[in-house]
């Protein structure tokens, strides 16, 4: 079976996340700004649903809150939400398919949840993608 992967865009600007060209685990990354303190810089986090690899130059020490912007528009992708597990924010991305993901800004913190806008649109596009029900 394949990885469980998502496309992601900007809930602000709608611009696609998505970097083929930086892989984590043979996949497109997902291109942000991430900022602790005074400290601003890239990171890339994997696609994959439920891996927690991520790439970036700044020191990250476990359990501090990183704020996380969008590369285009520079808006900080804090949710409403605050982590069900540790209450830091959490951040949104859009899902390219309708809905949205949401990830814990604490480093560390591994809770983070889906959404989908229509689950019967969503489910459509993953047995296509992934070849549910589909023989071998």
């Amino acid at each position: 079976m394949n990885d469980l992967t998502f496309d992601v865009n900007c809930p602000i600007c709608n611009k696609s996340l998505m970097d083929p060209y930086m892989t984590i685990n043979d996949k497109p990354s997902i291109r942000l700004i991430m900022r602790i303190g005074d400290i601003e810089g890239p990171i890339r986090l994997s696609s994959i649903y439920g891996d927690y690899e991520h790439k970036t130059n700044i020191k990250l020490k476990d359990g501090e809150v990183v704020v996380f912007k969008c590369p285009y528009c520079l808006t900080e992708l804090k949710s409403n939400e605050e982590c069900a597990e540790c209450h830091a924010p959490m951040v949104d991305l859009k899902l390219s398919i309708g809905g949205k993901v949401c990830f814990c800004s604490r480093n560390g913190c591994q809770h983070h949840s889906v959404g989908f806008v229509d689950l019967s649109s969503a489910l459509n596009t993953f047995y296509e993608k992934y070849k549910y029900g589909k023989g071998s």
